[in-house]
């Protein structure tokens, strides 16, 4: 499997649903910035006034998930969902981004 392909077949499909989905895209935007906002320490995602930490690394939109999941072969899935899968996409697309340190 070549990364590269991978990561091309992602920014595919991401550019495809903000092209289909563009009001839904501006909430995700609008939904993630409220949620950075409510963090004590927005490296970690560490919740205002409390010790708890958010594991959550992005917030994916219901249709990107789906286009994601049902577009990507097993092995294009795999490498997504892995460390270096997952970090490549936070860093890559900010926007779906919770913590600013990743």
């Amino acid at each position: 499997m070549k990364t590269d392909a991978v990561k091309a077949h992602i920014e595919a499909i991401v550019t495809e649903y903000i092209r289909l989905w563009p009001d839904d895209y501006g909430n995700v935007k609008r939904s993630v910035a409220i949620e950075k906002d409510g963090l004590a320490d927005p490296r970690f995602s560490q919740v205002k006034g409390t010790s708890f930490l958010l594991r959550k690394l992005t917030d994916y939109p219901e249709q990107l998930y789906y286009m994601l999941v049902n577009q990507l072969t097993d092995e294009e899935k795999d490498w997504w969902k892995s460390v270096a899968g997952g970090r490549w996409f936070a860093r890559r697309f900010p926007t779906f981004t919770l913590p600013d340190k990743v």
